[in-house]
C-alpha cells in the first residue's frame, strides 16, 4: 500500500435539477410577495374638495415624513377606480387604503355610487395575501366583509367604520394606526386607536382557520 498516495474524494451522485421548475417556483414566490407600503385611493365630494379635506392626500404626506413611501391617487369614477385596482396588483403594496363617502352597501365617488358587490367584482383576485382598510362611514360590517372576501378567498383582513366618523377624526386615527402598525399587531393598534378617537370599527380576519368578524371598540379579547 503507497502511503504516499493523494486521497481522491469521490464525487456524491448528484439529483439533475430542473432549472424550468425551478425558475417556476422562484416566480410564483416573487409574483406573490408583498411590501409593507399603504396604496391610497381617494374619492370626496365636491364639497370636500372645495374645503381641503384630503384625508388620504394628509395621510400620505405624514407617512412619507415618517420614512414610508406610500403611493396615493385620487379617482371621481368607477372606471378610473378599475384602472386602479389594476394599479394596485401591480403595486405589491400589502396595505390597500380607500378614502371616501359610503354606507352599509355602497360606497361613493365623486360621481358615482358604486355597490359593494361591484366594489368586490372590481377588486377580484387583487387582495389576496393583502389588507383592506376603507375609510368611509357605515361601511364596517360582517355582510360587507363576506362581500369582499367572496372574490378575495385569500384576503388577510378589512377594517372600517360601523357607523360616522367624522373628517377630524378620521384623519388623526389613520394616521397614528400606520405609523404604529409596524410596532404591534394590526388589529390591536387598531383598537388602541379606535379607543382614544371613541369610534367603532368592524374587524374581520381569519382566526383559528375560521373567518369572523369583531367591533373592535367592545371587544377586549382581541
Amino acid at each position: 500500500m503507497n502511503i504516499n498516495r493523494p486521497f481522491v474524494r469521490k464525487p456524491l451522485p448528484r439529483t439533475p435539477i430542473d432549472s424550468k421548475l425551478l425558475l417556476e417556483r422562484f416566480r410564483g414566490v416573487r409574483e406573490n410577495k408583498t411590501v409593507p407600503e399603504v396604496f391610497i385611493i381617494e374619492s370626496l365630494s365636491f364639497d370636500d374638495e372645495a374645503n381641503f379635506r384630503h384625508e388620504g392626500k394628509i395621510l400620505a404626506d405624514v407617512l412619507r415624513m415618517c420614512g414610508k413611501k406610500p403611493a396615493y391617487y385620487y379617482f371621481r369614477t368607477a372606471a378610473e377606480l378599475n384602472a386602479l385596482a389594476e394599479l394596485f396588483k401591480k403595486s405589491k403594496s400589502r396595505y390597500l387604503h380607500v378614502s371616501c363617502h359610503g354606507d352599509a352597501l355602497s360606497i361613493e365617488t365623486t360621481l358615482d355610487k358604486i355597490p359593494l358587490i361591484d366594489f368586490a367584482s372590481i377588486f377580484a383576485d387583487k387582495l389576496n395575501k393583502r389588507r383592506l382598510f376603507v375609510s368611509a362611514c357605515s361601511v364596517g360590517s360582517a355582510l360587507s366583509a363576506d362581500i369582499v372576501r367572496g372574490r378575495n378567498s385569500e384576503l388577510l383582513s378589512l377594517a372600517a367604520p360601523e357607523n360616522r366618523i367624522p373628517f377630524t377624526h378620521a384623519v388623526a386615527l389613520w394616521t397614528a394606526f400606520y405609523v404604529k402598525m409596524k410596532y404591534d399587531h394590526v388589529d390591536i393598534t387598531l383598537r388602541h386607536s379606535c379607543k382614544l378617537f371613541g369610534t367603532r370599527f368592524s374587524w374581520s380576519c381569519k382566526t383559528k382557520g375560521e373567518w369572523s368578524t369583531k367591533s373592535l371598540i367592545e371587544d377586549d379579547s382581541l
